[in-house]
């Protein structure tokens, strides 16, 4: 039975990297250069170099532009995650990479009202677990339910300064020995 030859047999692994990559017919500067490889589910291209599969943006860019820096991502300038044209593409932080793309955080930053048009800037304004609030719509809804507001402490109050034993149980105290002797 005869082996069926690999075309990327001996070649480097930037030659094949460019043999994967689709180049616009008439060059111009800002336009994509796609990647004809495999991709990952996220339609980003992949190639496999020294047996580590590797995004195909990211080893292009390390090539043309220079190493990325540890805990650093590579934002596609383009939006077009089978792009892996070095001119596209910068080295950016993985808050700014989220807050530049098109999902639910970027969205949720972008935006200075809250539901009911209070300005979310400067005294308006608390954070809590990573999430903006307003504080006038806070304050209204605390008026207004102020037994949701006495309960919700209680619950607070009860889960975080629970007795260490069950109410009405006795506690003994051993004394410990001074040891030396």
């Amino acid at each position: 039975m005869r082996a069926t030859p690999t075309p990327f047999l001996g070649r480097t692994p930037m030659q094949r990297w460019a043999a994967m990559v689709c180049l616009p017919e008439q060059w111009r500067e800002e336009a994509c250069w796609e990647w004809t490889g495999g991709r990952s589910g996220r339609g980003y291209g992949q190639i496999n170099i020294h047996g580590h599969t590797l995004g195909a943006h990211r080893y292009g860019y390390e090539r043309f532009v220079g190493l990325i820096p540890k805990g650093k991502h590579i934002d596609h300038l383009c939006r077009n995650h089978g792009c892996v044209n070095p001119s596209h593409l910068e080295v950016v932080t993985c808050r700014e990479n989220v807050l530049r793309g098109v999902g639910l955080a970027s969205h949720n930053a972008a935006k200075v009202d809250c539901k009911k048009g209070h300005k979310l800037i400067g005294d308006n304004l608390y954070q809590y677990n990573g999430k903006r609030y307003c504080k006038t719509c806070r304050d209204d809804w605390s008026r207004l339910h102020p037994e949701a507001r006495r309960a919700s402490w209680k619950k607070y109050k009860e889960s975080h300064h629970a007795p260490a034993t069950s109410p009405g149980a006795v506690v003994t105290v051993t004394p410990v020995s001074g040891g030396g002797e």
